[in-house]
């Protein structure tokens, strides 16, 4: 479900009333009403609402962008006075090449075994062959 809009909705009998459950951006959105009319009305208006980028019922977040939040980051005063800040801006950076125009909520775990598969075919800042445990970091 993360990384998609919407996910099936459907309209369900729920004790007296009528249940609207649907998935949006990965999170689970549960209404219930008394008519089956107002569920399907619900529906309806959340399908076309997700349809056109207009469902705001979903928190949103603070960062949209990968990029926006690794400045952030390495903008904090605790990272800046850190020993390895070098290094973490040099991992950053890496980090920044692969996935910084990515939206947040669109990276997945294969993209980042992409991004780990293809770090460790290059060479570290050093020269040398990056090593396994770089990468994890």
């Amino acid at each position: 479900m993360p990384g998609e809009k919407g996910k099936a909705m459907t309209v369900r009998q729920f004790g007296n009333g009528y249940q609207c459950d649907f998935y949006a951006y990965g999170e689970r959105i549960r209404r219930v009403f008394i008519a089956k009319k107002d569920a399907t009305a619900y529906e309806g208006k959340m399908k076309g609402a997700i349809r056109e980028n207009r469902f705001f019922d979903v928190k949103e977040e603070a960062f949209q962008i990968f990029k926006e939040l690794s400045n952030w980051y390495l903008s904090l005063e605790d990272v800046k006075r850190k020993k390895s800040f070098k290094s973490d801006q040099r991992s950053v950076g890496k980090l920044n090449q692969f996935f910084g125009t990515q939206l947040l909520r669109h990276i997945t775990p294969s993209m980042i075994g992409e991004y780990q598969a293809k770090r460790m075919t290059e060479k570290s800042y050093r020269g040398q062959t990056t090593r396994p445990a770089t990468v994890n970091r």
